[in-house]
Order: structure tokens, then sequence, then C-alpha cells
């Protein structure tokens, strides 16, 4: 401790003893996520009457407002908000002539708001610097650092003074006014690193961190504990107590340029009221620290954490768990919608993992899915690298806790520049399986279901609720089955399945009645109109022919054998007549003159007719040239066709002239035209001319 200024501040206070005064000591700034400790220190000659503490917006936890108890004259507030705030105390005693006097005094405080110490969104899953300063061996009070790590002075065995430092595993193993207290990570025998604060500001801790994720955001932080007790504060160091007050720093390590600096402001020791109600020292670690970012292509930085207070009475810390932690986006895992972070499916349902991630955190995000079965060991699942992870069917064995890992393309299988996200967990229970199969049964027959046993319950089509049914129908049906089986508080499952019954009825297999076609036509002889469909169902026809279907076209009886290997064989006959056609002849092609007419005549008396001028007798008259058609169908259906030409020629045109007279012995020159026609003359002649000289027609 400093000896030289309490010594100093003893002798102050004795050559002040006249003087009839309190003082009030405590920090000056502090985080608003912390306590300060204040002590007033009295001087006068009287008898002690009470304490009364004034401070606006603070909880008291240690000491009361006003207190009968002198031992009340230090307590531990916890400030509501950030602002000035002036800590008022106001002490009365009794002087030797049983005058009441009261000594006031005040301090101001300024509660300011610190940077935060965790990361915003998710932590690495491995720091880059973890230091806890490991464990005291059996028969050690202290150790020294490694060579580099402090600028402090080690001391081995006497008090630590001002500028030396310990690590042990105790702090009161540093100086016996010291607080008692364990390391902060818990581990038996744990270190913590024990400083006396130099006079000017020094290095307590120094250390160079490598291969850093550029570009990304840091947390910097470490647990910190003022180890000096209330003996310190009201005697050791009565009215010049000083708070410890920690820089955290962090430099390029290559070119010492400051990246980011923040101070602890100042740390108090903590306070508690034991079972009386008197003030009791209280050893408290708090945590301080920053964020910040490294600048793009800065792969290497150099941490510090140095004393800013003045050296003196007071200001002694303790240091532990220090880590340097890459921080990254918010990283969230859910089922369905943001925030499901549980679910429970049957096994064969389908179910998916979402991600999601701070937006434009990363350039090219990458991704990696992990499971557990703890929730502390992580396997990463093969192939599992996309945003979502997707269960196409789940089984039993997906019943594991899930999350994700985030980073930079590249970065991803470094533990140091990836984060997980929160942890999902999904359920999946066993699913019952019926599966009752489907069955063929003969007509009139009786077919049982059995959906697989041992389930909670059951529920078929038909109402039953057994495990298995016998039915008989008439026809081809298809049966539902539901069964359920519950697997506690968890849930149940169910599995709905069918089984379709096929009955083989011979009745649906049926060949047409006797039938008859035309001489030249063919005929399908189908043995299975419906069409129906069953297993192992074979045909033989008398033909030789296997198929559901022939096609003929002579007449005869045609038989066919239809069997399915299980019912009796259906046999069934068709008498198939072939009908002749009619015989069709309207006569050779013919001519006549104009006016003529010829008859047509169809023949087949009894049938029908269509003749291709619209009539339907069996004979026409036909007196226009033209080709003339026919159909005739005869009783059976059957029909034929006959044609004949027919073609009309104009008569010829004859003109003599107009009555003639001549002389005796004259002769006229008739001529009848028509070159090329054959002639007869009435006179006998056969030529186109002739010539008359006598009277006559």
């Amino acid at each position: 401790m400093k000896k030289l200024l309490f010594f100093i501040a003893s002798l102050w206070l004795s050559l002040t003893a006249m003087a009839q005064s309190v003082s009030v000591t405590g920090p000056t700034v502090i985080c608003d996520s912390t306590f300060a400790t204040f002590d007033c220190d009295p001087v006068y000659n009287g008898t002690f009457v009470s304490i009364q503490w004034t401070i606006l917006n603070a909880t008291f936890i240690a000491g009361i407002p006003t207190s009968t108890n002198p031992n009340d004259r230090s307590i531990t507030v916890k400030f509501k908000d950030t602002g000035t705030y002036t800590v008022s105390v106001s002490y009365t005693y009794l002087n030797s002539s049983n005058v009441k006097k009261v000594l006031n005094n005040s301090k101001s405080i300024q509660v300011i708001d610190c940077p935060s110490t965790d990361c915003q969104g998710t932590k690495a899953s491995a720091p880059f610097l973890s230091e806890d300063f490991g464990t005291l061996p059996v028969d050690s009070l202290r150790e020294p650092l490694p060579p580099g790590y402090t600028s402090y002075t080690y001391n081995s065995s006497t008090p630590v003074n001002d500028g030396y430092y310990i690590i042990s595993n105790n702090t009161n193993n540093g100086r016996p006014e010291w607080v008692t207290s364990t390391d902060h990570t818990g581990n038996p025998r744990g270190n913590m690193m024990i400083v006396n604060a130099s006079y000017q500001p020094d290095t307590f801790y120094s250390r160079i961190i490598n291969g850093l994720c550029g570009g990304a955001q840091y947390s910097f932080s470490a647990w910190l504990m003022n180890v000096d007790s209330r003996q310190v504060l009201q005697s050791t160091c009565a009215g010049v107590n000083i708070f410890p007050n920690v820089a955290f720093e962090v430099l390029d390590a290559k070119t010492g340029f400051p990246l980011g600096l923040v101070y602890t402001q100042d740390v108090s020791m903590k306070l508690k009221n034991d079972i009386n109600g008197n003030p009791v020292d209280d050893p408290t670690w708090q945590q301080y620290g920053f964020g910040f970012k490294t600048p793009v292509g800065i792969d290497s930085i150099k941490l510090l954490m140095y004393n800013k207070a003045p050296g003196g009475c007071g200001n002694d810390i303790a240091i532990d768990d220090i880590k340097f932690t890459y921080c990254g986006p918010e990283l969230k895992a859910y089922f369905r919608q943001p925030g499901i972070t549980g679910d429970t499916v049957c096994a064969g349902k389908p179910d998916t993992i979402f991600s999601y991630v701070t937006p434009a955190y990363f350039t090219n995000p990458s991704y990696q899915w992990q499971k557990s079965k703890d929730e502390v060991n992580w396997t990463d699942i093969p192939g599992a690298t996309n945003a979502d992870y997707i269960f196409p069917v789940t089984d039993t064995s997906d019943s594991y806790y899930y999350r994700f890992l985030a980073a930079d393309s590249g970065n991803i299988g470094k533990s140091t520049c990836n984060s997980p996200s929160n942890i999902v967990d999904l359920l999946v229970l066993r699913a019952p399986y019926v599966n009752p199969g489907d069955t063929l049964i003969c007509y009139g027959g009786t077919a049982t279901l059995r959906a697989q046993p041992g389930y909670s319950s059951y529920i078929w089509s038909t109402g039953d609720t057994t495990s298995s049914i016998s039915v008989s129908p008439a026809s081809t049906t298809k049966y539902y089955i539901t069964a359920t089986l519950s697997s506690g508080a968890a849930g149940s499952c169910t599995d709905t399945d069918s089984a379709l019954v096929t009955v083989f009825n011979p009745n649906l297999f049926i060949l047409p009645a006797d039938t008859g076609m035309c001489t030249g036509d063919t005929i399908v002889l189908n043995a299975n109109p419906l069409n129906l469909t069953y297993t192992n169902l074979t045909y033989k026809w008398n033909t030789g022919e296997i198929t559901s279907s022939i096609r003929v076209s002579n007449a005869g009886k045609y038989s066919v054998i239809i069997s399915n290997g299980v019912c009796s064989s259906i046999y069934d006959t068709v008498q198939v007549t072939v009908h002749p056609l009619p015989v069709v002849n309207l006569g050779t092609d013919t001519s006549v003159c104009s006016g003529q007419s010829v008859a047509l005549n169809a023949g087949n008396s009894g049938s029908t007719f269509l003749w291709s001028t619209g009539q339907s007798s069996q004979t026409i008259s036909a007196d226009s040239s033209g080709n003339y058609t026919v159909k005739v169908t005869n009783a059976y259906g059957c029909s034929a066709s006959g044609s004949r030409k027919l073609t009309v020629n104009p008569s010829p045109v004859v003109n003599l002239g107009s009555d003639t007279s001549v002389c005796s012995g004259q002769s006229v020159t008739l001529d009848a035209g028509n070159a090329g026609g054959t002639f007869l003359w009435n006179t006998g002649a056969t030529t186109q001319t002739i010539n008359v000289n006598t009277s006559g027609n």
C-alpha cells in the first residue's frame, strides 16, 4: 500500500484535529450499469448522534439514508439513471457542552452511459482470446505471467506494493487488508491477476491477436473487482481513497494506430448489509469493455489494459476472464415463423428450420447447420449448407437440437470467425403404420382386413374400432382405417390407409347374344365388356387366342374360358352367322333418243332401296342422261349397290324447204342435211339428196 501517502494523510489529520469537519470520499464518474460506494470521514470532539445521507434517484444497497449506527458511515448505492448527482452527508454529534452540532459536506458524481461489453448479435463459436489465468498449483500461493504480458513487476512473496502484481487464486494473497475473494471463472484454485496500480499509468496486460476476420465487429472485455476492503476505505485510506479507472485500448499491431479506446470510469468496491444491518465487504466482479469494428485489411491488433487513475492510496484491482471475441450478426433459427423455436412432428412428415441473418451483414454469407443431443456437443450435418434446413421426410432419428453457423464465404470453418444461432429443438414422434393391404375375393366370399396391431386406437370406415375386420362386399369396395399412437404428453400421431377388396363377379363377364354379320364384315367379341381389371386374369378362346376380345369374320360358334387362378372359371359361347349381300344388277349402260325413257329395276323384292334420285321404290323410270345408282338393303341389314349409265341423244332436224312447183321437164333437188346420218326417202332412195321431177309429197 502507499505508505508515504498514508503517513502524510495521517500527519494532516493530526494537525487539523481541532477542526470540526466531515469529508465525503467516493467515485467521481461511474458507468450507469454499476454501483458506487461512498464514505464520510468525520473529524470532531464529542459524542456521535446520527448520520444522514441525501442522494436523489438512487437505491441503497448497503447502509441506510438515516442511521444512528456509526458503522453506516459507508454506503453503497445504485443510481437509477444517467446524470450528474450531488451526494450529501449530515453528521450530527454532541460537543463537550452537550450541544448538538451538525457537520455537512457533499460530493458531485456523474453517471454516464458506457459502451456495451457484449456483442449486439451473436458471439463466435470460439473467442480469439480467452484469458482466465489458469489454475494455481496446490503448493503455491502466487505465480507470474509469461514474459511480455505486462509492464508491472511480479512480487514473489511480500505484500504487493505499488507497481507490482501477482497471479493468484485469492485476492487476500496480495495484501491482508484487501477483500477475500476467489476468481471470476470459478475453476478450482482458479487464478486471476491482482494489481496494485502504479503512480504513473502503466500497462496491466497486453496481447497481440493475429488472424482477424477483416472488416468485422469485435468485443473486448474483462471482469474487474476493486479489491480494497471497507477497512481500506474507512481507515487505511480514509478521506483519500483512489478508485481504479482502467483503460481498454486496441491498436493496429503493425502501425500502432489507435482503433478503439474506452475507460471503465471509477470502479467501486461493494458493501452489503449483514444480518445486523451493518455494512460489510461484498466482493463483486463487474464486466467492462467495448465493441469496435476493424478496418478492412487489418488482420492483427494489440490489446492493452492500463490504469488511468493516478497512483496513491487505494487503486487496487483484480482482473479475470479477459476476452476478445468476434461479434456476428443477429442469427435466428425458427420453425414456420420467427419466434417458434420448437416443433413436434410425426415421423414421415416433412419439416423445415428457417434462418434469419441481419441483412447485408455479410458480403457473401455461408451456412453450416449443426445438431446436438445435449446442447453442448455439436456436430456438423454433412451437406446442410443452405440458408434453410429441410427435412423431406422426418424420422425418429431426427429428434435433436439444431442451430446454424453463419460467416462470410471462406470463414465458415473458422471457429473464431463464425457465430452460432439460437438453438431450436425438433421432436419426431413414432407414427403408426397400418398397411392393411389389398385383397381379392370371389363373389359371395369374405375378406379379413388386418392393420398392424399394438396402437392406441383404430377407426375403420365401417365404424369398427378393432385392428382387424371381416367384410363381404357384393362389389369391389375400398375400406379406410385410421390408427392412432399416443406418446403421452408429447402428443399422438395417426396414420390413415386403405384396403381395396376386389370382388371377382362372373356375372360381369358375358359374351354378347348370338349375332350375325354380313359377308365381308368382321365383328369384335369382347369377354370383358366392362374392362374390369383383376390380378392374374387369363382368357382362352377356341380360336387359340388369349386376349379379352377377338375379331372374327367367319360364321361359327365361338367360346371362351376366363380364369383368375382363385375363383371358378367362367365359360361362355356365342353363335355368329354370316348373311349374304343382296345382288343388284341394273343392266348395261344404254342410250335412248330424246323423248324416250328406260325402266331401271333393282330386283331383290322385299328389300329397301335408295336411288341416287332420292326415290325408294324397287323400279324407277329414267328419261334423262346420267349415272343412276341404287343401294339395296336386305332384311339382315346387309347392303349392296348397283349403277347404270343412261345417255339420251337429241333427234336430227330435217328442213327440205317450203313447198314449191316446177314446169314440166324440170326437176328439184331435195337436201335432207344432217351429213353423216342415214337416210330413207319415200322414194326408196338412201342418199342425203335426191332429184325429183314429178309432182308429189
